[in-house]
């Protein structure tokens, strides 16, 4: 689920750089271009912190974060 969200974001920061370029490029509108580059720094964070969790956080099927102690058993 959390994957799904990065992918998300990520599409929602492609669209904005897209978006960026032609405010600048095609309408010379830089405020409208500064507004659209705010929200892509947003997403830009927001699929940084999720890709920390999933690379850093473990889980276990429930949803559940595993204690200390399960992860540090060995079989």
């Amino acid at each position: 689920m959390v994957e799904r969200l990065v992918e998300d974001h990520e599409q929602i920061i492609r669209n904005l750089r897209s978006h960026i370029d032609r405010c600048t490029d095609d309408f010379h509108d830089e405020r409208t271009a500064d507004f659209l580059t705010g929200l892509m720094e947003q997403h830009e964070e927001m699929a940084w912190m999720l890709r920390s969790f999933i690379e850093g956080q473990p889980l276990r099927p429930d949803g559940e974060q595993p204690s200390t102690r399960e992860l540090t058993q060995v079989s």
